[in-house]
């Protein structure tokens, strides 16, 4: 007998053919949209809407053998956490931790800290007994990524650089292993990234301006 529960199973697999991992991968991407949105204005909802985008990209990453971006995200879990309380503190007297440039020696610090970390990620990607896809542009865009997530979590405009190179890499590999939803995702991270790099940038130059004058 042709029941209410057979036609709604009938309507559901016409209108949404989509599987669990599909909606995981839109509800993820959509996530991580929201929370760039939010972090280019330097907003706090950057991070817990973030984490959903992180944890639903473990699980996606982990699918299609992309494993040190894998890494990355569950990287990006515990620095979201930590970028959190890090932007709800404040010194005596601000509303909120301010938008800065990295001082010049840490900024060389970090660029050697991004080669070195890409170096390392591209060699243990090909020790690995199952196969990476793709493991230099993985190990590449990772290393940016982490570096990235780290200079955001401080709330330096150099963060972005980091972001778009990284965004840069990702939509075409994204692409090239079937997660179109996450390649669409990265090609807005673009957009977005270059409206946050100018937007915190302002920002960073009139803090400047406003100590210079205290």
């Amino acid at each position: 007998m042709y029941s209410l529960l057979d036609l709604w199973q009938d309507l559901y697999n016409k209108l949404i053919p989509f599987s669990w991992t599909d909606w995981i991968e839109l509800i993820g991407a959509t996530a991580g949209v929201i929370s760039v949105w939010y972090g280019r204005r330097g907003h706090i909802l950057f991070y817990p809407i973030g984490l959903i985008y992180d944890l639903a990209f473990v699980y996606l990453c982990f699918r299609v053998s992309l494993y040190a971006n894998m890494g990355i995200y569950l990287y990006y879990t515990g620095m979201s956490l930590y970028g959190w309380v890090y932007w709800l503190r404040s010194k005596p007297g601000e509303k909120k931790t301010p938008i800065s440039f990295v001082p010049n020696q840490i900024l060389n610090a970090t660029l050697v800290a991004c080669l070195v970390i890409a170096i390392g990620l591209y060699f243990l990607l090909e020790q690995l007994p199952q196969e990476s896809q793709a493991p230099l542009w993985d190990a590449l865009s990772s290393s940016f990524f982490v570096i990235g997530m780290w200079l955001m979590a401080r709330k330096h405009v150099e963060a972005w650089y980091f972001w778009i190179l990284g965004d840069a890499i990702c939509l075409p590999l994204y692409a090239y292993t079937g997660l179109y939803f996450g390649a669409i995702q990265f090609l807005i991270f673009l957009v977005l990234g270059v409206q946050g790099l100018l937007h915190w940038r302002r920002e960073a130059l009139h803090t400047q301006s406003g100590l210079r004058n205290s």
